[in-house]
């Protein structure tokens, strides 16, 4: 791992490649719910983090595994908490709207950082796939 890389969340992670594969849609806090809903993406880049260290170090194997279970829904308070990080690490940019104690995000779009940080995890999610798909074909050629 990069000395003093940031660390960002599966749902986090899940939000930017989310946005980069809809560049056309308009997207806001309240539509971004059920982005990380998808079991598979949320659990992917879990353990992608885990291989590549991007959860930190100070983690044990068991607590890392319970990362990589999938809550069924997300509420709009854990995905303003989401793109709040991604904003303050320049990931992301929208409209705030609201007011205090009720703040949402509007017309949330990827920064040209943030497009980069998508782009790099959706080489590593196909660098994770051909070692699953590798390990799958070992497991399934051993001798039982």
């Amino acid at each position: 791992m990069r000395p003093n890389a940031p660390e960002y969340s599966e749902s986090e992670v899940a939000i930017l490649i989310y946005l980069f594969n809809h560049p056309d849609e308009t997207h806001s806090t309240q539509s971004l719910t059920t982005v990380v809903e998808e079991p598979t993406l949320q659990q992917k880049v879990a353990r992608l983090q885990v291989m590549l260290g991007f959860l930190g170090t100070g983690r044990t194997e068991s607590e890392r595994s319970e990362t990589s279970d999938v809550k069924p829904t997300r509420n709009i308070e854990e995905v303003e908490k989401d793109v709040e990080n991604l904003i303050a690490g320049g990931l992301v940019r929208g409209k705030r709207k609201g007011a205090l104690g009720n703040i949402t995000y509007a017309e949330i779009k990827l920064t040209y950082k943030g497009e980069q940080q998508a782009i790099m995890a959706k080489k590593r999610f196909a660098e994770l796939d051909s070692v699953l798909k590798a390990a799958n074909l070992r497991a399934a050629n051993f001798p039982s």
